[in-house]
């Protein structure tokens, strides 16, 4: 079965016919006496609506190209195919202006054309005229069906775009063109700049980097705090009222009392000393020692020296050290140390701690009360406030003799010069004079008594050492 519908879009009555017997839109069984007539009336209705349309469309064309800002037509003389200055009769009111690019190609044949800057044009006679370079021109002849229409570039061959990144081309004379000297403006619709980052720069857009990416993938929500928890990943944690208010916080002194902390109460006060302990880095079996005024070294600490410095008397450290002291040996440290005025031999040339040179220096009774009150003015005294040091540099001691006879006639402290025991030497009184003759030797005594020749230094001395002979003080 065949039908037909004509559309009220199109002007129809929007019905339907069949080709069928039925009653209300076949055409069979006499239904074209009543269908027939109405079909072909709605064709015909159609068929003007048609025609109303395309007039209508044609009259818009028509007016489209008489627009201001369209094509336009020859309407009058005629133009020769060349270079140089060419005056076309086209509309009026065209919107056309000085410097914009048109072509004007032939109706019949398009391959015949000028094209060219537009140097002058008068809206009100439509006398259109162009400058056409050697190049802007296709074909030969004379022509009276000239259509201008805005064209592009004629010159086919464009330069390189390579090193030309974010510029712009332009023209001088419609036809040739080169990139400019410059990238394209913002302001302009460019982005000022001949690389991406400085693009990125100029347009005031953020470039793409992983740790912003890993930002917008989080889903924000109150009282939380980005951080990083891998390279280029992020998470959140809570923050909460009590962490705000302490990282808005201006300086340490006003973290310190949000909180609660008062240093010399609850914390160190910086230290230099402390901070040259906190910048060692500790190791096993080692102890941190000061070098200088706020630095600090560590030293080996050995599980003996950890048994040394555990003991809590001298005893202890004695056992620990396997020197445990005699209590004769005590007694005589004790003696030794609280005898003032005993003389010593040291073997170094300066006196120990608690010494001095028996030098026979002068010395204040004030400084040294302990010393005075042993030995007084035994030695000499300078005034009535000083006292007199033995000088032994250079001397043999020898033993007072306190009434033993040997050394009689001596005062303790006085010195005694050198001296040689009185003695005699026997010397012969007689030679035997020795005469060889024939080899027989006889002989008979002559002669008298002789004194000896001299002999040694310029002292009486036996071997020795020299050392420093010392006064406990």
């Amino acid at each position: 079965m065949a039908t037909v519908t004509f559309p009220e879009a199109l002007g129809g009555n929007g019905k339907t016919y069949t080709d069928d017997a039925s009653a209300t839109t076949g055409l069979d069984a006499y239904g074209y006496v009543t269908r027939f007539v109405p079909c072909l009336s709605q064709t015909v209705i159609m068929a003007g609506s048609a025609a109303a349309s395309a007039a209508g469309a044609a009259a818009s064309a028509a007016s489209a190209l008489n627009a201001p800002g369209t094509n336009a037509s020859q309407v009058s003389g005629s133009v020769a195919i060349g270079a140089g200055s060419k005056t076309i009769n086209i509309q009026s009111g065209k919107a056309y202006a000085v410097g914009q690019t048109l072509v004007a190609a032939s109706l019949a044949n398009p391959a015949n054309y000028i094209a060219g800057q537009v140097t002058a044009y008068d809206s009100g006679t439509g006398a259109l005229t162009l400058s056409v370079p050697a190049n802007g021109v296709g074909g030969t002849g004379t022509k009276t069906d000239l259509v201008v229409s805005m064209g592009a570039l004629i010159n086919n061959t464009l330069p390189t775009m390579t090193g030309n990144i974010g510029k712009f081309l332009t023209t001088t004379d419609g036809v040739a063109a080169s990139w400019s000297a410059s990238p394209l403006a913002v302001a302009f619709g460019g982005t000022g700049a001949d690389n991406p980052s400085a693009a990125l720069a100029g347009l005031g857009a953020q470039a793409s980097h992983a740790n912003l990416t890993a930002v917008s993938g989080l889903s924000l929500t109150a009282d939380k705090l980005p951080y990083a928890n891998g390279s280029g990943t992020l998470t959140l944690t809570s923050l909460t009222t009590f962490g705000r208010s302490l990282i808005d916080d201006g300086d340490a002194a006003t973290a310190r009392t949000t909180l609660g902390l008062v240093i010399g109460t609850h914390v160190q006060a910086q230290d230099a000393e402390l901070s040259a302990i906190a910048g060692l880095t500790s190791t096993a079996d080692r102890l941190p020692y000061f070098t200088g005024s706020g630095t600090a070294a560590l030293a080996v600490f050995s599980s003996f020296g950890r048994s040394l410095v555990d003991d809590t008397d001298a005893t202890g450290a004695r056992s620990t050290l396997g020197a445990a002291a005699d209590a004769d040996v005590a007694v005589l440290q004790t003696a030794v140390g609280a005898m003032s005025g005993m003389i010593a031999a040291f073997g170094m040339p300066t006196a120990p701690t608690g010494w001095l040179e028996c030098n026979g220096a002068s010395l204040l009774r004030a400084d040294y009360p302990a010393l005075f009150a042993a030995i007084g003015t035994t030695w000499g005294s300078a005034d009535g406030t000083h006292f007199t040091l033995p000088d032994l540099r250079g001397e043999f001691l020898r033993g007072y003799d306190h009434g033993k006879g040997t050394d009689t006639g001596r005062v303790f402290a006085t010195a005694q010069a050198d001296d040689l025991k009185a003695h005699t030497h026997t010397l012969p009184t007689n030679q035997t004079n020795m005469n060889s003759t024939g080899g027989t030797t006889t002989g008979g005594a002559s002669g008298s008594g002789s004194a000896t020749g001299s002999t040694g230094g310029g002292e009486t001395r036996p071997r020795n050492i020299a050392i420093l002979y010392c006064i406990r003080t």
